[in-house]
């Protein structure tokens, strides 16, 4: 569950306009993902809009409060559509499966999404991808571990006892491993994946109870002949 955050009434007016720049359609459940507020307090803050936009509009006619406003980007519209998709494909379940976003993926995205909204001359430089990223609050992050799947691993080990239980430590080239982070907005934490495992491995292990000699192998191994679900 998301945490409960306090927000100023200046943080619920740059919430409003953030969920206003998105399609009309957008799910809670969605937007509680893009903006990194709890679906309860997105909720609250869109019931009581009205009366939020007369208090700021009351503070700034009586007090003459200068907010600053995230400047928008020379197309909006794309750059809604690209955060929009980035939601969809940062989510955890996608996290967990391996899939990592960077850079050159957005500003291949970008321009496709472009092209489709008639954007036909844009062009997703490295400046435009930066402060997309930075007006969306994007970081580049890197997983802790393989947290998406070793959660499984102590009730795996509950059928077997000490001395059937190796632990291995390896070293070799994983050629067809994947990037070891990826993009992702700065509220969220970037869930880890079982990587591939396709190497060359010089592989030494031990059992828990110490009661075999160590074994040494180079070994290549191929994931695809893994049995499912271990």
């Amino acid at each position: 569950m998301m945490p409960q955050k306090d927000l100023t009434l200046s943080d619920k007016i740059d919430l409003l306009d953030k969920i206003k720049n998105q399609a009309p359609n957008t799910s809670t459940r969605m937007l509680e993902k893009i903006t990194g507020v709890p679906k309860s307090t997105i909720s609250r803050v869109l019931k009581n809009e009205q009366k939020l936009r007369g208090e700021w509009a009351l503070r700034e006619n009586t007090q003459g409060t200068s907010r600053k406003r995230k400047r928008e980007g020379k197309e909006p519209e794309v750059e809604d559509a690209l955060n929009q998709w980035f939601a969809k494909v940062t989510t955890r379940d996608v996290a967990a499966r391996g899939v990592h976003i960077r850079g050159p993926i957005l500003k291949v995205k970008a321009e496709d999404l472009a092209k489709k909204l008639g954007h036909e001359e844009f062009k997703a430089t490295d400046g435009w991808l930066s402060r997309w990223k930075s007006r969306h609050e994007i970081k580049f992050k890197k997983p802790n571990g393989e947290k998406g799947s070793s959660s499984k691993l102590p009730e795996l080990l509950k059928q077997f006892c000490a001395d059937d239980i190796y632990n291995a430590d390896e070293t070799g080239l994983y050629y067809h491993a994947t990037p070891e982070g990826s993009l992702c907005y700065k509220h969220k934490t970037l869930v880890g994946s079982k990587k591939e495992m396709d190497q060359t491995t010089d592989n030494q292990e031990s059992d828990e109870a110490d009661a075999h000699e160590e074994i040494e192998q180079v070994t290549h191994r191929d994931a695809r002949k893994f049995i499912a679900g271990l």
